[in-house]
């Protein structure tokens, strides 16, 4: 069976990232049973380890990301990411309020990056508000206390509007 590699040895994380870089095709073996993995944690440890994830980015459009990586080597990249590897997160970066929901919904959707993650095993989708809006921000980084409910409501209907669309 073939199977897909990056060239210069990049994994297949880096192309589902939408970073466009150049596949080269590799006869491989099948991949083994994966090795057992030991972790220690603690008494009194309060977290659960929910398991791993990836971040998938929609700064490609879907004409041009069609045009660089096929519809077959997508479903590839997202089987070695969240079967093969057993990821089970996918975090969604947005810029809240500086694009219309239509581009992330073509990022993500229209591109075939999300479908292909989730038919491929993905389970949770995160939100990844990557800054706060110029007029919400304190200047030093972080939300006014007064836009919390305002940021909160932004998010709310970016979520409302993507399920829509």
């Amino acid at each position: 069976m073939s199977r897909w590699h990056l060239r210069a040895g990049c994994t297949a994380l880096c192309m589902i990232f939408g970073l466009g870089l150049t596949l080269a095709r590799s006869r491989a073996q099948e991949p083994s049973a994966p090795a057992a993995l030991t972790i220690t944690v603690q008494p009194g440890a309060r977290q659960t380890f929910a398991g791993f994830g990836a971040s998938v980015f929609p700064w490609t459009p879907a004409g041009v990301y069609k045009t660089q990586v096929t519809s077959a080597q997508n479903a590839q990249m997202a089987r070695l990411i969240w079967r093969d590897a057993r990821f089970r997160s996918v975090r969604l970066w947005i810029h809240p309020g500086e694009e219309p929901v239509s581009y992330y919904v073509d990022g993500y959707v229209g591109t075939g990056k999300l479908p292909a993650a989730m038919a491929a095993g993905a389970h949770d989708l995160i939100l990844a508000p990557d800054h706060i809006p110029p007029a919400m921000n304190d200047g030093k980084g972080f939300i006014k206390d007064a836009e919390i409910p305002r940021y909160a409501a932004l998010l709310a209907d970016f979520i409302v509007e993507f399920k829509r669309q």
